[in-house]
């Protein structure tokens, strides 16, 4: 399993979640990665949309050496469009960081994941719901430290306390 992150603790959180699962890690920076005929079981790669840590080019790469790799794109955006780049470079599927324990699990079983089993509008949850989940998840990856979730999701501080204090919407 390779991990290209740039974030120093994203890539820390991942590793232990994969170490703790069984999975051996290989320390392999993006530059490495392109040159050596390196050939992964399993990749989590980083995306994001600014041209500084696009990492697509590794997802080809990785693809052309191994057609069965599983690769996993990261992404800390919620954005269509980044994934289906990702996905069109190569990618299994594509994750929305902090990953989930479970979505990493589905992963690497080789599942489909299904993003909450939605299999139509019906199902889906609302935008209220989503943003909630995803601030409850940003804060559980800071162990409930506000300051640091607030930084993350680059909002003031008081205004995270206040969103925490809502109920979380219906779906």
């Amino acid at each position: 399993m390779v991990i290209i992150d740039d974030e120093l603790s994203s890539k820390a959180h991942l590793r232990s979640l994969l170490k703790s699962r069984g999975w051996m890690i290989a320390e392999v920076s993006p530059e490495h990665l392109r040159d050596v005929d390196y050939r992964p079981d399993a990749a989590l790669i980083d995306i994001c949309p600014n041209g500084t840590a696009v990492h697509l080019d590794l997802l080809q790469v990785l693809r052309g050496r191994n057609p069965s790799v599983r690769i996993a794109a990261l992404t800390s955006y919620a954005s269509m469009a980044i994934a289906s780049q990702a996905l069109r470079a190569g990618a299994d599927c594509c994750l929305l960081k902090p990953v989930l324990a479970a979505e990493l699990q589905h992963f690497l079983d080789g599942a489909e994941l299904t993003h909450g089993g939605a299999s139509g509008p019906h199902d889906l949850p609302s935008l209220g719901a989503m943003e909630w989940e995803y601030i409850n998840r940003v804060l559980a990856f800071h162990q409930g430290n506000i300051s640091a979730a607030s930084r993350t999701l680059g909002i003031r501080r008081s205004t995270l306390q206040r969103r925490l204090k809502k109920l979380p919407p219906s779906r």
